[in-house]
């Protein structure tokens, strides 16, 4: 049974296919549907972030890519969006033992690109941030700008012009197979009837390999799971208190209405299709979790947590997204594998894969590096450095 039929399938209902379905329809009489296997868009990934945007990277499309996807933000503003920016700024805490060169490296080309980023002693971060343990940490890299970025905001903008553009959403739909006709079309198969379209776009976060697969294509994105809590009431002395990463440990902490945000990153591994669907909070984790947050941050002993949540990230081998056309099937694109950092460049990564689709190219920004085909070259781009 046939459900529809498109110019564009875009395979995933996260910021990464809302961004995509928002560009690709401005101004445009395609016919584009956007599939999502859950019950509401945003999924195991964009809905359950904690809406970081930052411009510090060691590698200079991450930069730029931020430095577009904020340009966008302006001009979405000027159209209607309701843009909630919190410029609490980052803090990455380096420990003895790290390559402090890399870090250093990546702050000149940082300044290189008119990011104002600092570089902070140990004495320096313990007088802005008092309340927190700095054993073992030698230095930190601080850009004021960063901040965070309500994500309802942005994603329920996207929905709603992408909407009055006719774009087609299908929730509780789950892609299952795909059949490349002769004619040069894709018979997308799903859990609720068939969709025929000339171009599709795989968006699908961490399940992005899931879908290639069905292409017999090995897209290198593995999910990692992910989790959050937010604690009650904590004393600050300031404001101004930053998004803190200590880096070695995978360890963050951010204001949260009256309390801390915090998340201890987890290293990706295989997950089966039902826990996939489930993101449930693992309370071993959990704990272990606790016991380093205390150790970082010793007022949290006496808080209690308020709320919790699990989701996943999408990670690839060099720590660097999938962007643009997939040479060996006609018609094919993928936007994945952003390692924690979708949500922040959805904006650009929307318009690159617009002028990819409709023009043969990215122009915009050069994003050669970030193709599929590095992994097929044995050519990765330099690994992020500021990888969380």
């Amino acid at each position: 049974m046939f459900m529809d039929k498109a110019d564009i399938a875009i395979i995933g209902g996260g910021a990464m296919g809302l961004s995509c379905a928002y560009q690709l329809s401005r101004n445009s009489k395609q016919r584009i549907v956007v599939i999502e296997r859950e019950s509401y868009l945003g999924g195991h990934t964009t809905s359950r972030c904690a809406g970081g945007f930052r411009y510090q990277f060691s590698n200079a499309l991450n930069i730029n890519l931020s430095l577009l996807s904020y340009q966008l933000l302006l001009e979405m503003q000027q159209e209607g969006l309701r843009l909630n920016i919190q410029p609490c700024g980052y803090m990455f805490l380096l420990e003895e033992g790290q390559d402090i060169p890399s870090y250093n490296a990546a702050v000149d080309l940082q300044r290189s690109l008119g990011i104002n980023t600092e570089v902070l002693t140990e004495a320096m971060i313990k007088r802005r941030l008092p309340m927190l343990n700095t054993e073992g940490i030698v230095q930190a890299t601080y850009f004021q700008k960063d901040g965070l970025i309500n994500v309802h905001d942005v994603t329920s903008y996207y929905i709603e012009k992408s909407k009055k553009s006719n774009v087609q959403f299908y929730t509780d739909t789950e892609v299952v197979d795909v059949d490349l006709k002769d004619n040069g079309m894709h018979e997308i198969i799903t859990s609720r009837g068939s969709i025929l379209s000339r171009i599709v776009v795989i968006a699908a976060g961490p399940w992005s390999s899931r879908i290639g697969s069905l292409y017999h294509i090995n897209l290198p994105v593995m999910p990692a799971k992910q989790q959050i809590f937010i604690t009650d009431h904590v004393s600050l002395p300031s404001e101004n208190f930053p998004v803190v990463l200590y880096m070695k440990e995978g360890l963050g902490f951010h204001r949260e209405g009256d309390g801390i945000l915090s998340e201890m990153s987890r290293p990706p591994t295989a997950v089966a299709e039902g826990e996939s669907r489930d993101a449930e909070v693992d309370l071993k984790w959990e704990l272990l979790h606790c016991k380093q947050a205390i150790y970082r941050f010793p007022s949290l002993s006496s808080c209690r947590i308020v709320n919790r949540w699990a989701g996943y990230y999408e990670v690839t081998p060099d720590e660097n997204p999938i962007i643009g056309p997939i040479d060996s099937v006609n018609g094919l694109y993928c936007v994945a594998g952003f390692n924690g950092h979708g949500f922040m460049h959805s904006p650009a990564c929307g318009l690159l894969m617009k002028e990819w689709i409709y023009e043969g190219f990215a122009h915009t920004l050069h994003m050669d590096d970030f193709l599929y085909r590095r992994f097929m070259n044995h050519t990765s781009a330099k690994e992020e450095t500021f990888g969380f």
